[in-house]
């Protein structure tokens, strides 16, 4: 069996403070698709937020499983936690409640990009 060649790549800290507003977490490199290997998140919000991570800013559609983010936590999820699932667009991300300023929700993930 011939395995695709990979690359592992950090997207950057994005902080979400717009309720249900889709926002862009990783932009996928051309001809690639991507894997979610780590997620790491902060909740800097006074209450506990619901953090959905999928595809899509004008039509979100949810990948993954809702994840639950603690008020005021740093948490993460490793790749043996998580489905494995194949990005073929843009990760992006939205939260359940508005924050303002820093406190949004911090958010920052680790792809394995595949070729083709």
């Amino acid at each position: 069996m011939e395995e695709r060649p990979t690359i592992i790549k950090c997207s950057n800290l994005i902080n979400n403070t717009a309720a249900l507003t889709p926002v862009t977490l990783y932009q996928l490199s051309t001809g690639r698709t991507a894997k979610i290997k780590k997620i790491m998140w902060y909740n800097g919000q006074p209450t506990n937020v619901i953090l959905e991570i999928g595809t899509g800013i004008a039509a979100f559609t949810r990948s993954l499983p809702r994840i639950l983010c603690i008020s005021g936590i740093h948490d993460s999820l490793e790749s043996d936690e998580l489905p494995e699932v194949e990005f073929p667009a843009d990760i992006t991300m939205q939260v359940s409640a508005a924050g303002a300023g820093d406190l949004g929700v911090e958010v920052l993930v680790e792809v394995e990009e595949v070729l083709g």
